[in-house]
């Protein structure tokens, strides 16, 4: 996500309906880490949010075909599944 394009970035105040466009429109491709402003977006706000809850995961809901639903309980852990393409 680039801040030159407004489209691309998200602003700490933004309307969540336009959080959740952006997001749906980002490009992450498959198992690379690096450059992935959705694993960027999940790493630095997610988590984050998610730990100040009292519950520091990531939930990803998936269909019994793809092997359930799956939580993470660290980036690491999120980042080494995405790079190995089991998430």
């Amino acid at each position: 996500m680039s801040a030159s394009d407004p489209n691309s970035k998200i602003d700490l105040l933004e309307k969540p309906d336009a959080v959740k466009s952006k997001l749906k429109k980002a490009v992450c491709a498959p198992q690379e880490i690096e450059g992935n402003g959705v694993l960027s977006f999940v790493e630095y706000v997610l988590f984050p949010c998610a730990q100040l809850a009292g519950k520091p995961s990531f939930h990803v809901p998936r269909p019994e075909k793809w092997g359930g639903p799956v939580e993470y309980v660290s980036m690491d852990e999120l980042k080494t599944a995405y790079a190995d393409g089991s998430v």
